[in-house]
């Protein structure tokens, strides 16, 4: 099974509010569109220094759980392994 692509713009600006769950359904739509790659929001999996985060986190408890730090917030994500 291959990693997913990275993104063009790799970098988002977005209110701490936002869910994970926002970001998958954004990360499906923009794989789609720059990389012919179909994946479905509920297939994608992020996370956060390597901790796999919950689709009803916003930003900022991501933020107070895993990242802590002046820097920007880095999220990663990759196809969910199947079982």
């Amino acid at each position: 099974e291959r990693p997913l692509p990275k993104l063009a713009k790799p970098h988002l600006r977005s209110s701490p509010e936002a869910t994970i769950k926002q970001y998958k359904n954004y990360l499906s739509g923009k794989l789609s569109s720059e990389s012919n790659v179909t994946v479905a929001a509920a297939d994608i999996e992020m996370s956060c220094k390597g901790a796999i985060v919950r689709n009803e986190a916003t930003l900022s408890e991501v933020w107070k759980e895993h990242w802590n730090t002046t820097e920007d917030l880095q999220l990663c994500y990759d196809a969910k392994p199947k079982d």
